[in-house]
């Protein structure tokens, strides 16, 4: 679904009740994994993994839905109180590539980053490397559809398909004398 058709969309796409139907906008396959061995140890490798929808890769953004909204920032917080403030450093959720940043120390630490120190400093700054899409133009940034502080109010579109939803149409064939 492109933008333009989200914002031009019979009901709203970030609804959680409603499901885009597959005939126009059939399912994409984006990759597959492959569980192809057991783990050795359950408590290390299954108990303590904790997986976040916020933990992307650079150039990959979240979209304004108002549940994964919520879910970036649930997700880490649970698993701070389930496995510690340190929980990226057990070696099931740590990152292959070694990691330098602020968020070090405290109860539950076994990765020690030396002498570095622990804020910005003035006597050998960070030098940032740019990211390889921040040149790329974005067009289309704010949707429509973006996540409100309000309730949502059903738009006169959606008020006429309720019409025609499934539980409508039921209670129309079983009871035809309440139609």
């Amino acid at each position: 679904m492109t933008p333009q058709q989200a914002e031009n969309f019979r009901y709203n796409v970030l609804d959680l009740t409603k499901v885009w139907p597959h005939s126009e906008f059939p399912l994409r396959p984006v990759g597959k994994i492959v569980l192809d061995e057991n783990p050795q140890n359950y408590f290390a490798e299954i108990e303590q993994a904790a997986f976040s929808p916020s933990h992307t890769v650079p150039g990959i953004e979240p979209s304004a839905d108002p549940v994964l909204q919520s879910r970036l920032f649930s997700y880490p917080d649970t698993h701070r109180h389930r496995l510690g403030v340190n929980y990226q450093q057990l070696p099931v959720n740590a990152p292959v590539v070694p990691v330098a940043n602020f968020q070090r120390d405290g109860a539950g630490t076994f990765v020690s980053q030396g002498a570095r120190p622990h804020y910005q400093s003035t006597i050998s700054p960070l030098t940032y490397r740019p990211k390889p899409y921040a040149d790329k133009e974005h067009k289309h940034e704010t949707w429509a559809g973006h996540a409100r502080a309000h309730l949502y109010e059903i738009s006169e579109r959606e008020r006429s398909l309720i019409v025609d939803t499934t539980p409508s149409v039921l209670m129309r064939f079983f009871h035809p004398d309440r139609s």
